[in-house]
């Protein structure tokens, strides 16, 4: 028997796997502790799998951003500062700052634009795509004929879930203590509605199909509140959520108010716009 694990040991170069190479002429003790530790690793390695390759699966891109926002990775110490086109990945836990909006296309399906101090997480499982909204608030955009049949998106907050195909909505979630162990009592969800159905589910228990121009909302596991939008509603449900115009930049402009201007080479305000003019005419004449 000697001879041939020294045959089979001579034609084959432990170098190139040192691990799985067992040399007959070592003690048992020594050989059943080298296994034993690829063993240990081989197992670690498979618990961590999942989470290795969901932190790497792409969930969508970043199509406007103003102001800040971070993404919380499962793979990464610390968070990340997104930029404009940056990927959005599965498990990637979204922070915008103040005074930020950010918006993102995921698996060229449905727009979500996140207000200010919000914080969202995405995650995904075969034929469903879930927003997991903590606080703040969120406009959800869904394409229906970009979903395959039985696919869906779902938005869930502390106190309910909503699901949705080809629906544009908005939720927002309002925390009355920062307390995760008090979500359930000290949290508010509202849905306002727009166009297409939202299919919700309270934490009460109540179900509700809210149509275009309905709002829905509920404190906790209280009985949900379920009416037609109001006017008032209406104008200030999107607030938050739309970026800055180019007129509101000419109204911000200093040249606008009749002050020294500052503008930049950009700047598409009255009174650069007639500079701009004038020297477009020297440059011809």
């Amino acid at each position: 028997m000697g001879a041939v694990g020294n045959d089979v040991a001579g034609r084959f170069d432990p170098s190139t796997c040192p691990d799985l190479y067992v040399d007959v002429a070592r003690p048992l003790g020594a050989v059943m502790l080298r296994l034993s530790r690829l063993v240990v690793a081989l197992v670690t390695l498979l618990a961590l799998w999942p989470a290795l390759a969901s932190a790497q699966t792409k969930a969508g891109v970043v199509t406007t951003l103003q102001g800040s926002a971070t993404a919380a990775r499962t793979a990464l110490p610390q968070p990340v500062a997104l930029k404009f086109k940056d990927d959005v990945f599965q498990n990637d836990r979204i922070v915008t700052g103040d005074q930020s909006i950010v918006r993102m296309l995921l698996g060229g399906k449905a727009v979500v634009t996140v207000r200010e101090r919000s914080s969202l997480t995405i995650t995904e499982v075969p034929g469903k795509s879930t927003i997991d909204l903590d606080v703040g608030k969120i406009a959800v955009a869904v394409a229906k004929e970009k979903l395959r049949p039985g696919e869906s998106i779902e938005v869930k907050t502390p106190n309910a879930v909503a699901a949705v195909r080809g629906t544009v909505f908005i939720t927002e979630v309002i925390r009355a203590t920062a307390s995760a162990d008090a979500a359930q009592l000290g949290v508010v969800t509202n849905f306002y509605g727009f166009v297409g159905q939202v299919f919700l589910n309270f934490l009460s228990g109540q179900a509700f199909t809210l149509g275009p121009n309905g709002f829905a909302g509920a404190l906790g596991g209280n009985l949900a509140n379920f009416r037609p939008m109001t006017q008032a509603e209406q104008q200030t449900a999107p607030a938050g959520l739309t970026t800055e115009k180019k007129e509101d930049v000419k109204i911000q402009c200093p040249c606008a108010k009749g002050e020294e201007c500052k503008c930049g080479p950009k700047c598409e305000c009255p009174h650069c716009r007639a500079k701009k003019e004038k020297k477009d005419e020297a440059k011809k004449s």
